[in-house]
């Protein structure tokens, strides 16, 4: 998003979700926003999504990589639609890797079972694992 934001959209044709800013079910296409950044004023500069089967089905998370060499994941609420809470991201899940890249993020991908690939702008090519579904 042009703010640095991670933004979730709906791509459901002709059904109603829940919209955070109303606080009620309508026809809107975001469904979830978040930023990891806010802190020190970076930016969500890369953006994948992982996932990883578990004893409790499949579990999803978004990761962002910044302008400031952060790499974050957070996952993404399992029960969203039958919830009705309105809540996409789960924050107490969310993980920082360490160490930061120097610079931003290029460009990241996902590898199964949760592994990710992160590149930076200092060059480096880094493998994380990341763990889905495990609280902070």
């Amino acid at each position: 998003h042009v703010n640095g934001n991670v933004c979730l959209y709906s791509m459901k044709e002709h059904e109603d979700v829940y919209n955070m800013a109303s606080g009620r079910r309508e026809h809107v296409g975001v469904i979830g926003v978040w930023n990891p950044f806010t802190a020190d004023e970076s930016y969500a500069r890369s953006v994948t999504f992982t996932s990883k089967e578990s004893l409790h089905g499949h579990k999803h998370a978004v990761v962002v990589g910044g302008g400031n060499g952060e790499v974050w994941v957070n996952d993404i609420y399992p029960e969203y639609e039958e919830s009705n809470t309105g809540e996409v991201f789960v924050d107490e899940y969310v993980q920082k890797f360490e160490p930061n890249h120097v610079g931003p993020v290029i460009s990241l991908c996902s590898r199964p079972e949760g592994l990710i690939v992160s590149v930076g702008h200092d060059g480096m090519l880094r493998m994380t694992q990341t763990w889905i579904g495990l609280k902070n």
